[in-house]
């Protein structure tokens, strides 16, 4: 595979199951959420989501399926 195949399948996966997280955590809490306040908190944790798991490890899901990590040019 290529390099932007690669890159690809790695958003493709991670938006899936970062889809995944928000569709059962908006079903599981949507009495208590207000309806404003959603794409907020879906902006927050797609953030939090990458930066955390890039900072941390160097990777994210999607990264870890496909055996790719993200390194230092320097």
């Amino acid at each position: 595979m290529t390099l932007k195949t690669i890159r690809f399948v790695n958003f493709l996966l991670d938006t899936a199951i970062y889809l995944t997280f928000m569709v059962v955590f908006f079903m599981c809490l949507s009495d208590v959420i207000e309806k404003d306040h959603v794409k907020w908190i879906s902006i927050l944790t797609y953030f939090l989501y990458y930066f955390l798991s890039e900072y941390f490890t160097g990777q994210t899901i999607g990264k870890i399926v496909t055996k790719s990590k993200v390194i230092k040019v320097n």
